[in-house]
């Protein structure tokens, strides 16, 4: 792999939270002698985990607060939030700075949000926001296999979530997002659909069998520029069927507008947000359409990381971090706004996830 121009330092803001260790970790091992920076608003907490990294430090920084990045500007190869820039400081600071930008923590409002705020600055520099599910892992495999299509009518994105697996606190902010509305690509067109509606019966490749729902994710609005897909749907199903079935119904009975106040924030996170040691994650991509001979082609695809959703997401965010220092890739990564799909060699991306672990299933 390439040596990292200039020795100069990623930037992992969030970096000593549950997915930023991982990804700091992943770092490091792949890149034994990479400058890492851990921020975050503990200086003691990532200046601990620094130390155990080498070729690391710990810094105090405050996402909410501007001019963040500047004072650190020279120093830095690329910067990556862990965790949520509610503000967009961090983001406008990199684009000020010229300096290659990683997000995996803005879910569709704000994705959408994000990109209204920055469309009048010049953006010169590799901004990847790759917020799709699992920090864009499940978009690559859905990009690979539309690449044996020359019409697609539907990708389809299914889900089967650990409730033991780990979890951050943002996954604690997206909770609060899982009754309300959500716009998708539905045929060539633009409709807003419900959550936790329009279930459909889904046979994973590890066995388990259960219903999936609609769930907002990124992918269903990036993916459809990307692969030129009439339609794009994410569900998700939990492993626990009492669970996923009791949410469904909640929301679609109008109770979860009721415990979606202040007063019932305890109640509501505990529905979703309980966190255990780890548990297997499993993604299914399903593509409809004709083939390069125009018959129709259906291929399923599957991602299956047994260390859990903590950990793919952090081998998507390092996949996205090496793209935008062009690491391992002989095309540069492109200059300006991009999604993960965009990734100029998945080829090298998802040999990267299968190099840890990841098993990655194919099927026609």
């Amino acid at each position: 792999m390439s040596k990292l121009k200039d020795e100069k330092s990623i930037l992992i803001v969030g970096g000593y939270g549950i997915v930023g260790t991982q990804i700091a970790s992943i770092l490091r091992q792949r890149h034994p002698k990479m400058p890492l920076i851990i921020a975050g608003r503990d200086f003691k907490k990532g200046k601990e985990f620094a130390e155990t990294l080498g070729h690391a430090e710990g810094i105090a920084m405050d996402v909410t607060q501007v001019n963040q990045i500047s004072p650190l500007n020279g120093r830095l190869a690329a910067v990556v939030t862990a965790t949520n820039d509610p503000n967009n400081y961090i983001l406008l600071d990199t684009i000020n700075n010229n300096i290659p930008y990683v997000d995996i923590t803005r879910w569709t409002t704000r994705l959408k949000e994000a990109i209204i705020r920055i469309s009048g600055e010049k953006v010169t520099q590799s901004t990847i926001f790759s917020s799709a599910w699992m920090a864009g892992t499940a978009a690559l495999l859905a990009k690979k296999v539309s690449e044996q299509f020359s019409i697609i009518d539907t990708i389809d994105i299914d889900i089967l979530f650990s409730l033991k697996d780990k979890a951050g606190p943002n996954s604690i902010e997206y909770v609060d997002q899982i009754g309300t509305p959500y716009d998708v690509f539905d045929g060539g067109i633009i409709r807003t659909v419900k959550p936790m509606t329009e279930p459909k019966h889904v046979d994973f490749n590890s066995g388990f069998s259960a219903k999936t729902y609609r769930f907002d994710t990124p992918d269903q609005l990036t993916l459809p520029m990307g692969s030129k897909a009439n339609s794009v749907s994410a569900r998700i199903a939990y492993d626990d069927k009492y669970t996923v079935g009791l949410l469904s119904f909640m929301v679609r009975s109008g109770l979860w507008r009721i415990i979606n106040r202040p007063m019932f924030k305890k109640i509501r996170h505990s529905l979703l947000y309980n966190p255990g040691e780890g548990g297997p994650h499993e993604v299914l991509v399903t593509v409809v359409g004709k083939g390069s001979d125009g018959l129709d082609k259906t291929v399923r695809a599957s991602l299956l990381d047994d260390k859990g959703q903590t950990h793919l997401t952090a081998l998507g965010c390092v996949i996205q971090v090496e793209r935008a220092l062009n690491i391992g890739s002989k095309t540069e990564a492109y200059h300006g706004i991009t999604f993960p799909e965009h990734h100029e060699d998945i080829d090298i991306a998802l040999a990267t996830l299968q190099e840890h672990g990841v098993k990655i299933s194919i099927e026609s």
